[in-house]
């Protein structure tokens, strides 16, 4: 954690001013196996930020998905492209 964080109004995303750049980050948690699905969702809503909340001076969102199977756990992130 970059000990800058700070809550947005659009749900599930923060934002970190990590001194270089301040970047809104989507977390989605899910459980079971990763879906092909869970990426374009995650597309829709990083399109989203950028569009309606990201502020002129910010890096453009990124997105985190965690899943949680019976024997794993694991990580898939996006970039909007």
């Amino acid at each position: 954690m970059c000990g800058k964080s700070a809550e947005r109004n659009a749900p599930h995303s923060l934002k970190c001013g990590c001194g270089i750049t301040d970047v809104m980050v989507a977390i989605e948690l899910k459980i079971g196996e990763f879906e092909a699905e869970y990426a374009g969702k995650m597309q829709l809503y990083l399109t989203a930020l950028d569009e309606q909340v990201k502020l002129p001076d910010e890096s453009p969102a990124i997105g985190s998905i965690i899943c949680k199977s019976t024997d794993e756990t694991y990580v898939k992130y996006a970039l909007k492209k």
